[in-house]
């Protein structure tokens, strides 16, 4: 159980890392002055979902080569 609370914590750290990268990435923008903060938030959870579906392809990509590996192993 204390390992599946760990990858919830790394997860949540990844998370709230591509939070961080997104927000960055919206008020680097050149329009960022004149953005009202609807736009903002909305921005800025399309690009965390962005960067989130992106970690997560990351990592069914590292589990399928995972699997793979050792599927071949045991051949």
């Amino acid at each position: 159980m204390s390992q599946y609370k760990g990858k919830m914590n790394i997860k949540i750290i990844l998370i709230l890392l591509c939070l961080c990268v997104s927000a960055k990435h919206i008020i680097s923008l050149p329009y960022f002055e004149s953005m009202d903060y609807i736009k903002f938030i909305i921005g800025l959870s399309y690009s965390a979902l962005f960067y989130t579906l992106l970690l997560f392809l990351i990592n069914l990509i590292i589990v399928s080569i995972r699997r793979f590996k050792s599927y071949v192993n045991k051949s």
